[in-house]
């Protein structure tokens, strides 16, 4: 059996938490979570490795409360 690509796996989540979209914030806010930690905050960085642009990433940073955890002067300005 051919290995499935990320977007493929990330596809088959989607559908199957579809029903369940809660689970699907949940996973989405750890997988923020997870590429920040792993870019120690790097916004850009981490929207590149769960495939999303910038401006997308910011946006998921401020709905799942997470943008105290984003470094660098781009939230810094934001009201909160």
């Amino acid at each position: 059996m051919p290995e499935q690509s990320t977007a493929d796996i990330v596809q088959n989540i989607q559908i199957l938490l579809n029903k369940e979209p809660q689970k699907f914030k949940v996973l989405e806010k750890c997988a923020v979570i997870a590429a920040l930690t792993r870019t120690h905050g790097n916004v850009t960085k981490a929207a590149r490795i769960l495939g999303l642009g910038r401006t997308t990433m910011y946006r998921k940073l401020r709905l799942h409360g997470l943008d105290h955890l984003a470094s660098g002067p781009a939230l810094s300005g934001s009201s909160r």
